[in-house]
């Protein structure tokens, strides 16, 4: 599976590309290999420049060059909180990210060739693992159903004992084994008179 992800870093004068145009020049750019660029650091700037001239056309759109192009090793797991939403989000924990001096800001996510969103780069975070959201995978279904035969209520002197079950159904509808992590809701109470 590949993921691209691509930022670029804008001052508040600048004006910010439209999401159709990034989108039609990040296809065009794929298939073009990164131009040839020297990295060096100094202090608080990570600064690029180029080896050699490159030529931009004259056609007064946005043109998009690819700085550089890095393999990290990632992780894919799907995560689903079904009693908000019904649906898998697919997720890449990516190790290592540390290296690339990234910038915190906003980064378009390019998922197996196809455009799937943006996403903010939180790299000041202190966690060894930078997690990116792929988006929602329609392959992987997600139900919550209250089981109402199973769910009971009893009265006891003054006291009223409610039970209720829920039943969570996964389907992987994809030909791949999948790792997913499910987030239900336990009920908590700030009443004393109430035992959970």
């Amino acid at each position: 599976q590949h993921l691209v992800v691509t930022g670029y870093g804008v001052r508040q004068n600048q004006v910010m590309m439209k999401k159709a145009q990034v989108m039609e020049e990040r296809e065009e750019a794929d298939s073009a290999m990164p131009v040839p660029m020297t990295r060096q650091e100094a202090g608080t700037v990570v600064e690029f420049q180029m080896e050699k001239p490159f030529s931009v056309p004259s056609s007064g759109k946005y043109v998009q060059v690819d700085v550089s192009k890095v393999t990290l090793p990632a992780e894919y797991a799907y995560l689903t909180i079904p009693r908000i939403e019904t649906s898998a989000h697919l997720k890449a924990r990516l190790t290592g990210w540390e290296q690339l001096a990234l910038m915190p800001g906003e980064a378009n996510v390019y998922f197996e060739g196809s455009f799937t969103g943006k996403t903010f780069l939180n790299t000041g975070d202190f966690a060894d693992t930078l997690e990116i959201s792929l988006g929602t995978d329609r392959n992987i279904s997600v139900q919550r159903i209250l089981e109402k035969e199973l769910s009971t209520t009893r009265f006891l002197a003054l006291k009223t004992e409610v039970s209720k079950n829920w039943k969570i159904s996964v389907r992987n509808n994809k030909s791949e084994k999948i790792n997913i992590k499910i987030i239900d809701q336990i009920p908590l109470t700030a009443n004393s008179d109430i035992e959970i």
